[in-house]
């Protein structure tokens, strides 16, 4: 492994910084007992590296669908004398890859000691491997508290250390100015942090000193002008810390901790989940239909001309713009910006128009464009990232089973009050779709992309605090989906079932680590929904935590599995394996087929041809993706052209000499190598999971 590292103080005495990593992991195949010749993995600003710059990591990787542990014994490469130790879990575990480390180990410091406690390495493993756009250190007064403690009154009070209540969450902390100011990126011009406050989510650590234990945490922090009256930089609670948890109070010590994302307003495609609970007329009369027509006219008619299409992409940019200038303080950043597009602004004689660079990334552009309509009939709604706001709870009152009596209220500040529809991904059922109130109240009125909410009602939708983003949009925008929503019938009941530790040694609980099974419950479910089927009750057979054999709904079943394996990378809670092959092989008895769920995937379509669908289906997805099919055209630019042909047009008065060409020819052939090996990676994805999942599907 190789990592550049720079420390750069902020404060001369080392007391404040920042540090930034770039590091390269080889892959070592754990098959031929070598090192891959798979393109090494770049991290950016990790916290393994800025506490390790000088010690050797590696990607040990597997197959996933491995069942033999003995896969992730030590590695020991040629030539070397030291062996590498399968150490924590890197954020691809479910394709199989984990980190290894050189001679020894530093997983314990950080997540455990005893057996019992080594789960937590590969559970929470990632979090050493978050990139981070900035990772500071600073010597801090810190404070450990308990979000869900309350006071013998039966009132929150998180520090009952020091008796009082930081208004802490669901692994999220609170910080002073001088951290936030700190951890911020988004600036005004003139580098002044901006008036509104900005939640972000955080990575953090008390690095492990002379073999002391350290602790790694995650989550959302936002400001709390208490922390500068009583001098405390940080408020984190026991929910936010991820492996060795302290006692709760109060602690100095130099704590490194880096920004993820801040808070922000990002606009967001919806999906064909929400579509698949409204009756295809409602759509309608909303003019969702009307306007999808209209859409599919425009690129069906560009589909022979570059110019053209390059400019309905250009377009459709403007249009999600728009969304976002809606806003009373739009946010925008280049992230969402296609550099082809901005090649083709900055293009203007048109020069390039005909690079096959150029056309490869505008067919790609217009496929994802048709893809988006089939999906989503390119509507957009608001995206902000959830915040905790207990203040807001007198509204409502939770009933023992979850469901929320009352009004529910939320704030975000930035945008106007009234009622919205909100929603998330993955949806269980047609209940994860809600109509909320926002009101300009409580603890984030003042916060830039946010919206706050109590925690009950964030779980009403299968949301917590730790970097969830919630999908929303006035309801008056359109007036028939809310009354269609208003008028849902009651949805199914779905526990949070309690988190469960994977049991074994650390390569046995990484092997069982990688099975996620989430996609394969919401083809089900979608599958289901097709067909009309999702209220038909079935004997579900024993399976997973499930002891007897059990009369069910499709829909209570698969909500209930569909949240298992959402929770499955943090739980070795159990789906029912045997439940998803008996709703499987009934769903197949029954002809129920959704080409298109598997065709969505395939990289192809849209690009060479039309989404597969029953031409005889009637659910509104299917209705959705054939209207779409009947104006597709591919697009065609006649005879492909060589970039060599540009060599003279661009470059002519460019001076060059043969070491400057071979070198360029060179980079890309290692360009093109690297590139061969991540679209191989992806189609492999995009095929899907061989044994069980393959079998569900």
């Amino acid at each position: 492994m190789m990592t550049e590292f720079e420390n750069i103080r902020i404060v001369e005495d080392g007391s404040v910084g920042q540090i930034k990593t770039l590091s390269e992991f080889s892959v070592f195949d754990c098959y031929a007992k070598k090192w891959s010749d798979k393109p090494k993995v770049i991290f950016r600003n990790i916290m393994l590296c800025g506490l390790y710059p000088n010690k050797d990591f590696c990607m040990g990787e597997i197959r996933d669908t491995e069942k033999d542990y003995r896969r992730l014994n030590p590695l020991l490469p040629e030539g070397d004398d030291k062996p590498w130790f399968l150490d924590l879990a890197s954020g691809a575990r479910t394709d199989g890859r984990f980190t290894f480390a050189r001679d020894t180990t530093i997983g314990k410091l950080y997540y455990g000691q005893p057996d019992k406690d080594q789960w937590k390495r590969i559970i929470y493993g990632s979090i050493m491997h978050t990139g981070c756009k900035k990772l500071v250190y600073k010597q801090m007064k810190y404070i450990v508290v308990d979000d869900e403690a309350k006071n013998q009154n039966g009132n929150p009070q998180d520090d009952p250390i020091n008796g009082f209540h930081w208004r802490t969450g669901d692994s999220h902390a609170k910080a002073s100015g001088a951290l936030m100011n700190l951890l911020e990126i988004t600036r005004n011009d003139d580098g002044s942090p901006l008036d509104g406050e900005i939640p972000i989510q955080f990575r953090a650590c008390l690095p492990s000193r002379n073999g002391q234990p350290g602790w790694v945490g995650k989550g959302t922090v936002s400001y709390n002008p208490h922390c500068d009256e009583k001098g405390i930089d940080l408020v984190i609670p026991l929910s936010s810390l991820k492996g060795n948890k302290p006692e709760l109070g109060n602690y100095e010590g130099k704590l490194l901790i880096g920004t993820v994302f801040e808070a922000e307003e990002r606009r967001t495609k919806l999906g064909w989940m929400i579509w698949q609970w409204f009756a295809f007329s409602t759509l309608e009369d909303d003019l969702i239909i009307s306007k999808l027509h209209e859409r599919c006219q425009k690129l069906s008619a560009a589909f022979n001309s570059i110019q053209n299409l390059a400019e309905i992409l250009q377009l459709d940019q403007k249009e999600s713009d728009k969304l976002l200038q809606e806003l009373q303080e739009p946010v925008e950043t280049d992230d969402y910006k296609s550099p082809v597009l901005r090649i083709i602004k900055a293009d203007k004689k048109g020069l390039l128009l005909l690079h096959p660079y150029i056309i490869e990334r505008v067919r790609d552009g217009i496929k994802e464009m048709w893809l988006n309509l089939a999906k989503s009939c390119g509507v957009r709604f608001y995206s902000l990232m959830a915040q905790p706001d207990e203040n807001l709870a007198h509204y409502h009152v939770v009933q023992p089973d979850g469901t929320i009596v009352g009004q529910k209220v939320f704030c975000a500040g930035s945008l106007p009050e009234g009622e919205y529809i909100v929603y998330c991904n993955p949806m269980r059922h047609w209940g994860d779709i809600q109509l909320w109130e926002n009101k300009h109240e409580g603890i984030y009125q003042n916060a830039i992309g946010t919206m706050a909410a109590p925690k009950l009602l964030l779980l009403s939708l299968g949301r917590d605090t730790d970097g969830d983003f919630v999908q929303l949009i006035k309801s008056s925008k359109y007036p028939f989906l809310r009354d269609a929503i208003a008028n849902f019938d009651k949805p199914p009941v779905v526990a949070k079932l309690p988190k469960v530790a994977l049991t074994g040694n650390l390569q046995q609980i990484a092997i069982n680590s990688m099975t996620d099974l989430t996609g394969v419950v919401a083809s089900l479910l979608g599958r289901a929904r097709a067909a009309n089927a999702e209220q038909i009750v079935l004997k579900i057979p024993p399976g997973g935590e499930q002891k007897q054999e059990k009369e069910m709904r499709i829909i209570e079943f698969l909500s209930q599995e569909l949240q298992i394996a959402v929770d499955s990378l943090k739980s070795a809670y159990p789906n029912n394996e045997a439940g998803l092959k008996a709703v499987t092989d009934f769903l197949n008895s029954i002809n129920a087929a959704a080409p298109w769920l598997k065709d969505f995937k395939d990289e192809s379509c849209y690009r060479n041809h039309p989404c597969a669908v029953d031409e005889d289906a009637q659910d509104t997805v299917s209705r959705i993706v054939k209207i779409v099919n009947s104006y597709y055209r591919e697009p065609s630019f006649g005879a492909p052209v060589s970039p060599r042909d540009f060599l003279n047009v661009l470059f002519d008065d460019v001076p060059h000499d043969p070491e400057q060409y071979q070198h360029a020819l060179s980079e890309r052939a290692r360009y093109r190598t690297e590139m061969a090996a991540a679209s191989n990676l992806a189609a492999k994805q995009a095929g899907g999971d061989a044994g069980l999942a393959g079998q569900l599907r």
